[in-house]
C-alpha cells in the first residue's frame, strides 16, 4: 500500500477554484499557475503508477515557491500579498458572503409568500 500527496495548485474548468473563478470573475495569479482538470488526473496516475511519495502538478515556480515558504515563510506571505494571491482569497471570501446573504435573503422571501 502507498500514499501519495498531489499538489494540483489551482484547476481551470472544474472544480473548487473553478467556482470561485466564476463567482469573483478572477484568475488566478500568473505566479500561481493553473492545471487543467486532465494534468490533474495525469498526475494522480502517475503518482499511483510509480508509488511517488509527492507529485507537484502545478506550472510555474510553485515548487520554489513552497521551498521559499518552508525556509521564510514571513517573506513568502510578502510575496502572496504582492502577486495578489491573498487579495484573491479575499475577494473569493467576500463573494461567498454575498452569495449566501442573497440565498438566505430569497429563501427569506419564499417562506414570506409561502
Amino acid at each position: 500500500m502507498g500514499v501519495s500527496v498531489v499538489c494540483p495548485g489551482f484547476i481551470s474548468d472544474s472544480g473548487m477554484f473553478a467556482s470561485k473563478s466564476d463567482l469573483t470573475g478572477r484568475s488566478a495569479p500568473r505566479i500561481a499557475g493553473v492545471s487543467s482538470p486532465e494534468r490533474v488526473a495525469q498526475g494522480v496516475l502517475r503518482a499511483v503508477a510509480q508509488d511517488r511519495a509527492e507529485i507537484i502538478v502545478s506550472p510555474g515556480p510553485i515548487r520554489l515557491m513552497l521551498a521559499i515558504n518552508q525556509l521564510f515563510p514571513t517573506f513568502m506571505g510578502a510575496i502572496s500579498r504582492w502577486f495578489g494571491i491573498t487579495e484573491l482569497f479575499r475577494e473569493v471570501a467576500v463573494a461567498e458572503k454575498n452569495a449566501e446573504r442573497s440565498a438566505e435573503r430569497v429563501a427569506q422571501e419564499h417562506v414570506r409568500r409561502g
